[in-house]
């Protein structure tokens, strides 16, 4: 994936947030608990709406999506951990 795309990546989204994406987001994080591990994090657009998560850990293997996700992880409600990995080499 080239720089381009992760600098996009949220614009790209938005019509599909405005037309129902944020809430159905919303709807199926806010209730997560404990401690849940996202994999395929992007730039964090799930992370405002944890709420009763423990600990979020976020694995993301795009280095420049990640380093976009961690504005949002410092912003969240709950401690998120940003982790640069591939799926398939997570250590959990």
């Amino acid at each position: 994936m080239g720089k381009w795309f992760a600098k996009i990546y949220d614009l790209m989204m938005q019509p599909l947030e405005q037309k129902g994406l944020t809430e159905i987001r919303k709807t199926l994080i806010r209730n997560a608990g404990g401690k849940v591990l996202e994999i395929g994090s992007g730039t964090g657009l799930n992370f405002p709406f944890y709420e009763r998560a423990d600990k979020v850990i976020a694995i993301e293997p795009q280095l420049l999506m990640m380093n976009r996700s961690l504005i949002r992880a410092n912003g969240a409600l709950v401690p998120i951990d940003v982790i640069l990995a591939d799926a398939e080499e997570i250590p959990f």
